[in-house]
């Protein structure tokens, strides 16, 4: 069983913040100075980023665009800076003084492509019935438009999707969840492509029960080759808090066609020692551990106003068939300069080193008005041939021009880290948002 490592960086984090001397390189690829209506850019980017097979950066901002209802933009690289274009503005539609949001509005998730270069995600409010949608948005042909397609209003059958989709196969049918619809605890869905001239069909995967296989699911899923697929809930479970402490959950696949999915908890959390509320997703390594962070809870709570800084962890698969998950704290987060409240999944590289954001904590001068300090870190776990981990914090956000809040997760790209902060950087009102690169 593997534990955390205090590092001398930790230790001796006065003099780092001083310095400014981080163990990575950030540089700010795009400052976000939207946030009104009428405005010709994006803010506040909850999701993270991904790139295109031609090297462009997409994401989703929450507010700004048009109508301050979110958009979907695209950055390209060049010699001297990175271009933003907008390629989607989410809108409502009123009339007769009924307002609806037909395209959906305010996205908060991560975007992903299929193989044919189309992008899908989540609204988590709008659509036909204001319960969120989930869209596709077409590639243009020269010199058009990205076209939007709402493939699925929620009614009920689910609602709030937070998480992304997870495109599944050359037909590319989507997983995903939503926090509430079901029972109220929320559901696993599965949207199934059209057959010639009819729509997207959906089908409820699981709904969630609150107790005691979770409540509340936000983040991502991922998929094992044999097509089992795993996912966290922030709240229920068997654990000793209102409403739980959330759970991890992993759904396989029907054996024939059209038969029913298998729910099996992994764990449920406990609040202290091993944390309360897993918002993001979760990461898988080559040999099956699974590893994601919880916003709360963990052993550091008086630094935190008793709910704790939150953790990282690791989830062992069993030694035999059908035995139980093993879970591993591997660090706690203090909620000084290594942070606190990660919100964000982790990153993994091919030497098993995982990479996240915290949202808080870092150099504590930063937004000392806020209840946890701080303006967030990006911080490296790193594993010891000889057992435990270590947290070296890579860059630790100060507001402007850099950014603050990092509320999402990180991609790899040729040794780069890349992601976003949800307030900061050089925008009105102290700062929209901001897309960043960091080279560990």
């Amino acid at each position: 069983m593997k534990s955390w490592t205090r590092t001398p960086a930790m230790l001796l984090a006065a003099s780092i913040l001083a310095t400014n001397a981080f163990a990575g390189q950030e540089k700010v690829l795009y400052s976000f100075q939207g946030g009104v209506i009428g405005s010709a850019d994006g803010a506040n980017h909850r999701a993270g980023v991904i790139f295109s097979a031609a090297g462009n950066l997409y994401g989703a901002t929450e507010l700004g665009g048009l109508f301050n209802e979110g958009t979907v933009f695209e950055l390209s690289p060049a010699a001297t800076a990175w271009t933003e274009t907008q390629i989607f503005n989410f809108t409502i539609t009123c009339h007769g003084g009924n307002c609806q949001s037909s395209t959906g509005n305010l996205p908060q998730a991560d975007l992903a492509f299929d193989l044919n270069g189309n992008l899908y995600s989540t609204t988590y409010e709008g659509g036909k019935y204001g319960n969120g949608t989930v869209f596709q948005l077409k590639p243009p042909g020269t010199g058009a438009a990205w076209t939007e397609n709402v493939l699925h209003n929620f009614t009920g059958d689910g609602s709030i999707p937070l998480g992304g989709v997870l495109v599944v196969g050359k037909q590319g049918t989507l997983l995903g969840t939503t926090g509430g619809g079901g029972v109220g605890c929320g559901v696993v869905f599965e949207l199934a492509p059209p057959a010639s001239g009819s729509g997207w069909t959906e089908h409820i995967v699981h709904a969630f029960s609150c107790v005691p296989d979770g409540n509340g699911p936000q983040g991502d899923l991922i998929r094992d080759h044999a097509g089992n697929v795993y996912g966290t809930t922030n709240a229920g479970g068997t654990g000793n808090c209102f409403n739980g402490c959330g759970t991890v959950f992993m759904l396989s696949p029907p054996s024939s066609p059209g038969g029913a999915w298998t729910e099996t908890v992994l764990y449920s959390f406990l609040n202290t020692p091993d944390g309360v509320g897993p918002w993001a997703g979760l990461v898988r390594d080559s040999t099956g551990y699974l590893y994601g962070t919880t916003y709360r809870g963990g052993a550091h709570t008086s630094s935190c106003y008793q709910v704790g800084c939150g953790t990282v962890f690791q989830l062992s698969p069993p030694s035999s068939p059908g035995g139980a998950w093993t879970e591993t704290v591997i660090y706690n987060f203090t909620g000084a300069s290594d942070g606190s409240q990660p919100l964000a999944g982790l990153a993994i590289d091919q030497k098993g080193n995982l990479y996240g954001t915290a949202s808080a904590g870092g150099d504590l001068n930063c937004n000392p008005g806020s209840n946890f300090g701080g303006c967030g870190v990006v911080f490296k776990m790193s594993p010891s041939p000889a057992g435990g981990w270590t947290e070296t914090v890579l860059h630790a956000f100060t507001g402007a021009p850099d950014g603050s809040d990092p509320e999402a997760g990180l991609i790899l790209k040729a040794g780069a880290l890349y992601g976003t902060t949800v307030r900061g950087g050089t925008g009105p009102d102290g700062g929209m948002g901001t897309v960043f690169e960091v080279v560990p």
